[in-house]
């Protein structure tokens, strides 16, 4: 089973931050109103599942990450 990382709808995105606060490796960074993952630094915990308020954030395998 391939590893999972964080995954941010963007359109969902409050900007608020709380998953920044919460990420233990620093993978997420809240620029321009909306949170960002580098996906090299996640470690694919969940804990920023856990607190998004609205819903923007869910764990997806590795090799089914979008490509930007």
């Amino acid at each position: 089973m391939p590893d999972q990382k964080s995954y941010i709808n963007t359109d969902m995105c409050l900007g608020c931050g709380t998953c920044e606060d919460t990420c233990s490796t620093s993978a997420i960074t809240v620029e321009d109103q909306k949170a960002k993952v580098s996906i090299e630094v996640c470690i694919g915990c969940g804990a920023c599942v856990d607190v998004c308020i609205s819903g923007a954030i869910s764990l997806v395998p590795e090799d089914q990450y979008p490509q930007k």
